[in-house]
Order: C-alpha cells, then sequence, then structure tokens
C-alpha cells in the first residue's frame, strides 16, 4: 500500500525527509500502531520522526479556526474514556501558542472546576452507564455537552511538523515513542 502511494507521488522512498504521526496521548491501540508504522518508515526511508502530542495538535487547530486576543488562554479535552479527559491549558500569545499546563488525566467535573477559559474537546463525548457494553443497547448520556467540539484536521498535523522539522526537532526512529500521562490506566487494584 505505501509503495503504491509513493509511487502515485512520484516519490522514492529514500526522499522521504520526515515522517509525521500523532503521538498521544489518545486511544493506547491506536497510538502504538502509529507509532510503529512510523518507526517502520523512518527506518527504511532513513528519515526522522516528528512526533506530535494530541494537545498541541487540538490547541493548533483550535487557534486556526477560532478568533482570540493575545494572552486569551483555553483548554483541550481529549476524551480518554467513561468521563475522564486528558487534559492541558494553552495560552495564545503574540508569538504563538504556549502550553502553560500539560496533559494530565481528569474527569470531566475536575475540568470545569479549574478551567480559566473555554474547554475544546476532539468529540462530544458520551459514556454508557455503568454495566452497559458498547454496542447494547440503552442510552448513552453526553459527559460534556457544555465543552466545545474542534476536531483536529490532518493538514494542522503536518503544518506542526513542518515547523518542528525547520526547527531541527526530528527524532531517531528509536526515540519516537507514543508520549503517555502519569497514572493513566483503566485498571485500578482492588482494596
Amino acid at each position: 500500500m505505501l509503495d503504491e502511494l509513493l509511487s502515485r507521488a512520484l516519490i522514492a522512498p529514500r526522499e522521504i525527509d520526515a515522517i509525521v504521526f500523532a503521538a498521544g496521548p489518545g486511544s493506547f491501540t491506536g497510538i502504538r500502531i502509529a507509532a510503529a508504522i512510523s518507526q517502520a518508515i523512518a527506518v527504511a526511508a532513513d528519515a526522522v520522526i516528528l512526533r506530535i502530542g494530541s494537545s498541541r495538535h487540538l490547541a493548533y487547530t483550535v487557534a486556526q479556526r477560532v478568533q482570540t486576543e493575545p494572552g486569551a488562554s483555553f483548554w483541550t479535552a481529549l476524551y480518554s474514556r467513561q468521563d475522564s479527559f486528558y487534559a492541558a491549558r494553552y495560552e495564545r500569545g503574540a508569538a504563538g501558542l504556549t502550553c502553560t499546563q500539560s496533559d494530565w488525566l481528569m474527569r470531566a467535573g475536575e475540568l470545569r472546576d479549574i478551567a480559566d477559559g473555554v474547554i475544546y474537546s476532539d468529540q462530544a463525548a458520551h459514556a454508557r452507564p455503568r454495566g452497559q457494553q458498547s454496542g447494547s443497547p440503552g442510552k448513552e448520556q453526553p459527559v460534556a455537552p457544555d465543552f466545545l467540539v474542534a476536531r483536529p484536521r490532518i493538514r494542522d498535523l503536518l503544518a506542526l511538523g513542518c515547523a518542528d522539522y525547520l526547527a531541527g526537532l526530528g527524532l531517531s526512529a528509536s526515540a519516537a515513542i507514543p508520549l503517555y500521562v502519569d497514572g493513566d490506566t483503566p485498571w485500578h487494584k482492588r482494596s
């Protein structure tokens, strides 16, 4: 599939200078697959990897679409599971976006309590009532109906990757690992 894509684009594998991937936090399996495929292509093409954090990607998309004043802050909330989100705070300055609070896992209510700006989410998150399996009948409840939805765009991921590449921030394939959040596990020990 990749050979066909490169052939259609008239690109030889050795002409690839960099690989950009969304590095998380997010779906563990999806992020691991993206990292592994990116690493394999980078090794084969002798290219660098540019890993873009999912919250940074969403924040950049918001900054491109929403007019805010310099100094204005907002939060990104990437849905994790149940009513939990990966939350990060960004501030828009004259020179661009600055992350002022890195990702951490928190419940929607906790985020509302501390948020000092608008909260943008990657999706309209819904949770099933406890005990209900995915796909089973029953009404899902909105977890965060007050969060504004802003879907990350691939062109924004590529723009961030290009900026990082020009800034010399490429990584070796072996260093291109997903971004994880401390304490992020759905498994809890029973007391």
